[in-house]
């Protein structure tokens, strides 16, 4: 038996899978490699969605843009796994002849009908953590089950729809359980440029987090750092690549994002909650910013319109 993407509902051609743990319910969309052929993606992209790339044979870059459209590279050998979390531009390119790369987004939401426990809570815990493309360390167990899940795809027998599930579920909860780990820390990649460790980044990615669904400016946050408003736009550009409303954007939508993907809230309360005073530019900012509009994501990820 061969599953097809026609045996399960499909987003932009491709095909997607619901798998329940506990109280967590975890949308894969099976992109690149696992049913059409592995092919790279060399065009500038971001989406609603985490995105899990592997490298099943070869050598290629994923990289990584920042705001003013200097990429930089990560690089996956063979066997490795790198986790890209919503809204991050990013593309990837060939550094050996013919590499393989397998990618699958999800997104996570509650279980319908359950109260949200243990696994939901820990899940969401995690992965918003993971601000930054982060390696996976160490990637082995992800890499087995992504080949072996492409090879069930791809040739299954008995059960194999069933089967899939299994290895899915298998899947998120060693990616959960390593992004929970010190090792997993050790992985983390991050975009901004090196040499900049430096207690302000932390100090200025609290406040944002605290305050993205309030009117803060950027004169706000130069008053809390002590410094002045040129002094901090310096200090953005060189901790994140960034300015200030870029930053102040990417949290206010990456939140709304996850907010339409596991809770039944209104898009005007959604808007509201992430700082939006105006839905027509909430709308237009998150289709700018994830490629998709507002509706297509509820309507297939979850949540009421």
């Amino acid at each position: 038996m061969q599953v097809k993407a026609g045996d399960f509902m499909s987003f932009e051609g491709y095909p997607v899978i619901v798998t329940e743990i506990g109280d967590l319910s975890i949308h894969t969309v099976l992109d690149n490699g696992f049913i059409q052929h592995s092919e790279l993606a060399p065009e500038v992209h971001s989406h609603a969605f985490y995105e899990l790339l592997v490298a099943v044979d070869g050598q290629f870059a994923a990289d990584i843009q920042d705001a003013d459209r200097e990429a930089r590279g990560i690089v996956l050998n063979t066997g490795d796994v790198c986790l890209i979390p919503p809204g991050i531009y990013h593309s990837t390119r060939g550094i050996s002849d013919s590499p393989v790369k397998l990618a699958l987004r999800f997104s996570c939401k509650a279980a319908g009908g359950s109260s949200r426990g243990e696994v939901f809570g820990d899940a969401m815990r995690v992965l918003c953590g993971c601000t930054h493309p982060r390696l996976i360390s160490p990637p082995q167990k992800i890499y087995g089950i992504t080949r072996e899940l492409r090879e069930e795809i791809n040739g299954g027998g008995i059960a194999s729809r069933e089967y899939i599930g299994t290895l899915l579920s298998q899947l998120y909860i060693m990616l959960f359980r390593l992004l929970d780990t010190a090792e997993a820390e050790k992985g983390a990649v991050s975009v901004i440029p090196s040499g900049t460790e430096d207690n302000r980044q932390i100090q200025i990615e609290e406040y944002i987090f605290n305050h993205f669904g309030e009117q803060i400016t950027e004169e706000d946050l130069a008053r809390e750092m002590h410094l002045s408003k040129r002094q901090l736009s310096r200090v953005l550009r060189q901790l994140f690549g960034k300015s200030f409303r870029r930053m102040l954007i990417e949290a206010r939508l990456n939140r709304a994002a996850q907010l339409l993907c596991d809770t039944d809230l209104s898009v005007e309360r959604i808007a509201s909650l992430v700082g939006y005073t105006s839905l027509s530019g909430f709308y237009t900012a998150f289709r700018g910013h994830f490629s998709i509009s507002v509706g297509a994501y509820r309507r297939t990820f979850g949540g009421k319109k």
